[in-house]
Formats: structure tokens, C-alpha cells, sequence
């Protein structure tokens, strides 16, 4: 493990030119399972009006500020686990949404890049072996932001979802939150009391099933609530450690 945290700090040296790789989380001794019951909780339940299932996945939105804009075509973490499946129930995303900020105006909860919906294992599986990715993954561009991103000022989000409930990759996470400190939410709730509950898949139909219209992964627009979401809960998942560049 120490070995393992020396070569984070030495990437993210070797990266720190990129004002991308100052905005990231740093590793620690802590692993999270990247799982419906885990880092990407879903529980089903019902809050006002709106059901949640959980029939695709799980999904958790964790807030971070990027000061002054930047590129970044690669991301890159630690696996603790590997999750060597392929198929449904081995499934995971992660990419970047826009929040708030100068631009909120045409890209506010709109997804800028993502990994795309890995499997587990396989040649570009998202979790294949144990340890940082011996090749750090090109972001997939949207129709918000194709690759090399060039992502302006503001407040984002890291969103991670998966179908997986068993046999699940595990990343190394960062037990201090980092600079993942703005908010936390998870889609579904604790227990459907649905905290942050603002911060929901646009589109995402009732039940919320987490992956609307049909798409794999995450969805490409998250409703961003009025108000900020409320600063981190200590009950929720620990952000996993990830390097943008």
C-alpha cells in the first residue's frame, strides 16, 4: 500500500503543469466497493411523489471545484479489488457533470466525459487487475464536450454508477474526502429519506431507475436543485481516489 501511494504522489508530480491534476482526490488507506449496496448505493423507496427502484444500477454524485479552466483527455485510479466479469451485473461508469458556475447557463448537470459503460473485466475493463491502471483511460466525449475536454471554472461533480451487486471491483478511496468536499448524494436516498434529493437524473421517469432512456451509464443530464446541496455526510460513501489529466 505504501508503495502504491508513492506512485499517486508521483503521477500527480508529474501532472501537476495540467491545472486538471490539482483538482482531484489523493489516496489513502481506505477502499471503496464500487457497488449497488456500496460507493454507488441504490435503495429503493419513496419520497413525495417520486419511486425509486433499482432495476439498473446505483449511482452517487460527489461535489468538487475546478478554479480556472483546464484540459483533460485521461483519467486514471487504483483498483483494490478487481472485478474480472463481464455482462450485466459487471457494469460501471464514471465521468464528470457541470454543476454551477459561469457556464451554468448551457451546461448546468450536463455530463462532460466519461469512461463509457465498462465491463469489469476485459481488455479495457474498468477494474481487470489490482492496482493503478497500467493505462489511464481516455475519457469518451459528449455532446457537451468532446475530447481533449476543455473543462471551464466551476463546481463539478465525479458521478459513479454500476448494475454490480456481487463479486465487485473495489478502488482505493480517499477516507478524508479530499477536495471531493462540496456534496455528496446518492441517488435513492439513505433508506429513501433521498438527501440532496435535488440532484436527480433528468428525464429519470418514476420509478427513477437510474439509467433513463434507455442508456447505459450515466445519464447525460442531472437536474441541479435550486439550492446548493448540503455539505458532505459523514454516513455516506467515501469518494474513490481519481487523477484527471
Amino acid at each position: 500500500m505504501k508503495r502504491l501511494f508513492i506512485v499517486c504522489v508521483l503521477l500527480g508530480r508529474m501532472y501537476a503543469s495540467n491545472p486538471c491534476a490539482e483538482h482531484n482526490i489523493y489516496l489513502s488507506s481506505f477502499s471503496d466497493t464500487i457497488s449497488k449496496t456500496g460507493a454507488a448505493l441504490c435503495k429503493a423507496g419513496t419520497v413525495g411523489s417520486q419511486t425509486w427502484g433499482c432495476a439498473n444500477g446505483g449511482m452517487t454524485l460527489w461535489g468538487f471545484d475546478i478554479s480556472a479552466p483546464c484540459d483533460t483527455s485521461f483519467v486514471t485510479y487504483a483498483v483494490a479489488t478487481a472485478d474480472t466479469g463481464t455482462g450485466a451485473g459487471h457494469k460501471y461508469d464514471l465521468g464528470l457533470y457541470y454543476i454551477k458556475g459561469p457556464n451554468a447557463g448551457t451546461l448546468a448537470g450536463r455530463l462532460m466525459v466519461h469512461t463509457g459503460y465498462l465491463d469489469g473485466g476485459g481488455t479495457n475493463g474498468f477494474s481487470n487487475a489490482t492496482g493503478l491502471l497500467p493505462t489511464a483511460k481516455t475519457w469518451v466525449g459528449t455532446s457537451n464536450c468532446s475530447v481533449p475536454c476543455s473543462l471551464p471554472a466551476g463546481q463539478y461533480a465525479l458521478g459513479l454508477t454500476t448494475d454490480c451487486s456481487a463479486s465487485c471491483a473495489a478502488l482505493w478511496g480517499d477516507e478524508n474526502k479530499g477536495y471531493m468536499y462540496l456534496f455528496d448524494m446518492w441517488l435513492g436516498g439513505d433508506a429513501g429519506t433521498h438527501v440532496n434529493g435535488g440532484l436527480v437524473p433528468n428525464g429519470c421517469g418514476n420509478p427513477c431507475n437510474f439509467n433513463p432512456g434507455g442508456v447505459p451509464g450515466l445519464p447525460l443530464l442531472v437536474n441541479v436543485p435550486a439550492t446548493d446541496p448540503a455539505l458532505w455526510q459523514t454516513s455516506y460513501p467515501k469518494p474513490p481516489a481519481v487523477l484527471i489529466f
